[in-house]
């Protein structure tokens, strides 16, 4: 089975990739960074071309964002209710 990382830092994909690669051998990893909380249109144009050139066996996501720390939601800023509301949803 071969592997496609997303996230959207480019270093722990880098990391995760490593990782994989030392315990297993011959499987393609392919890592694609990408920001689900800021992503335009063409951002994800460009995941899914990736992704439909797969074959998906399995799907994992773990993607989500909250707030930093416990806050009231009239302090939280619009931008970061939209990106929660976005992200997870």
């Amino acid at each position: 089975m071969n592997i496609m990382l997303v996230s959207r830092t480019a270093m722990k994909l880098q990391e995760v990739k490593e990782e994989i690669a030392e315990k297993f051998s011959g499987i393609e990893i392919k890592m694609v960074p990408y920001d689900f909380a800021k992503a335009t249109k063409s951002d994800f144009d460009n995941l899914k071309d990736q992704v439909v050139k797969l074959e998906v066996g399995l799907l994992y996501n773990n993607v989500g964002i909250s707030y930093e720390h416990a806050e009231y939601l009239q302090d939280i800023s619009e931008e970061r209710v939209d990106a929660i509301i976005e992200v997870n949803n």
